[in-house]
């Protein structure tokens, strides 16, 4: 099924936003999303994540993505020292390449491993989010990772 995107002239006007929203896609227009599911005229989408870390952070994501199911898939945690099958249905690996269909990785990592992840992962095509925080630093890595 395609996806249609409709949108107004009003839309291109300048200085207007872009990004319509939700309730402007139906099922009869294109639109090039991954994990698009329809309903009559609404769509939802739908991000599989990932969870890259298992410390505490990576605990707190996990409870916030699970009660999630209509935004978020998590499709398993990444984890150097988390036993396989630690976490019931969730899937521990040891490399995101483990996991297939990943759009979007929650870095639950070191501040200081963060840049260095996220432009492995960019450069795989998976978005990333993180909260890295030496705030020296913040522009530096930004400029980096946008290239």
């Amino acid at each position: 099924m395609e996806l249609v995107l409709k949108t107004s002239d009003s839309s291109k006007a300048k200085g207007s936003n872009p990004f319509p929203p939700p309730d402007c896609l139906t099922a009869d227009t294109p639109y090039p999303l991954s994990g698009i599911q329809t309903e009559k005229r609404m769509v939802s989408l739908m991000l599989r994540a990932a969870v890259y870390g298992y410390g505490n952070i990576g605990r707190f994501t996990l409870e916030a993505l699970l009660p999630a199911p209509t935004f978020f898939r998590c499709l398993g945690v990444v984890s150097r020292s988390l036993p396989a099958g630690s976490l019931g249905d969730i899937p521990v690996v040891r490399s995101i390449e483990e996991l297939s269909g990943v759009d979007v990785a929650v870095l639950c990592s070191p501040s200081r491993a963060v840049p260095d992840l996220a432009a492995g992962l960019l450069s795989k095509g998976i978005c990333t989010v993180d909260s890295f925080d030496i705030h020296t630093e913040v522009w530096d890595v930004r400029q980096r990772l946008m290239r």
